[in-house]
Parts: C-alpha cells; sequence; structure tokens
C-alpha cells in the first residue's frame, strides 16, 4: 500500500519568499502546524537578487513569533545594497546564532524596510526577489 509520510527526522528548511510588493509590512514565511521544531540558526540563509533595473538599498528583519508581528530575533536590520542589476546577494546569519525551538503555533515572519535611499520609490521594490529559509528538525515523531 502506500503511506503517507507527515513528518521526517531529517529535518526539513522553513521559510520562504519575501514579498518585495511594500515596505514596512509584516509577512508571515512559515507556520508551524506540526509540533515543536528545534531549528538551527546557523543554517539559514537570506537571499536577494535584483532581477534587472535600479531597486534601492532595503533592509530585512526575520524573527520567529507567536502572532504574525514584526520580531528581529535571528535578523535585526541586515541592510543590503541591491542596486547592481542582476546580482544576487546572499546572506548567513551571524556566527554567534544559536538553535533554537519553534512551538508549534508560532510562526516565521519577515519584513522588508526602506533605507531612506533619496532614489527609492515603491515601483522599484518590484525589481527584487528575496527569500529566507532555515533548517529544522521536528522534535515530536
Amino acid at each position: 500500500g502506500t503511506t503517507t509520510v507527515a513528518e521526517s527526522v531529517d529535518g526539513l528548511v522553513i521559510g520562504g519568499t519575501i514579498s518585495t510588493a511594500a515596505t514596512g509590512t509584516v509577512r508571515t514565511l512559515f507556520t508551524n502546524t506540526t509540533g515543536p521544531k528545534v531549528c538551527d540558526a546557523n543554517v539559514s540563509h537570506l537571499t536577494v537578487r535584483n532581477n534587472g533595473s535600479f531597486s534601492p538599498s532595503v533592509q530585512f528583519s526575520v524573527g520567529t513569533s507567536t502572532t504574525a508581528v514584526q520580531a528581529t530575533n535571528l535578523i535585526a536590520s541586515t541592510t543590503i545594497a541591491t542596486s547592481t542589476p542582476g546580482t544576487t546577494f546572499f546572506r548567513s546569519l551571524r556566527a554567534s546564532a544559536n538553535s533554537f525551538v519553534l512551538a508549534q503555533g508560532n510562526v516565521l515572519t519577515a519584513m522588508m524596510g526602506d533605507i531612506t535611499n533619496t532614489e527609492a520609490s515603491s515601483t522599484n521594490f518590484s525589481n527584487l526577489t528575496a527569500e529566507f529559509g532555515v533548517w529544522c528538525q521536528d522534535v515530536t515523531i
């Protein structure tokens, strides 16, 4: 017969695409619905790509919370200069990052902010794509 595996002892990368449609809007990247997970903040990434035309420099904040509010416990405010067209910028979390537990019901959130670039325009943010991911393992299999 066939069996569906709901969880894996190998772990998974949680996260997702960060919308760049507007600054200052909290985005939920992942909601934990399957029990507690131990996540390794040292095995994570923030990737931002300039897809062509001018894009302003921006800041990204990423964190965990019990609700979809801004949280900065993983990345407080990483500024990424994204003005070079066709360039991908990759950032890992700080070397001092630790493991953390993402409880069931908790969320992973991200927010993009303008760094008050005088050339910044919300129409230029659509030139960016961004994503964040962190490796986690279920602890209640």
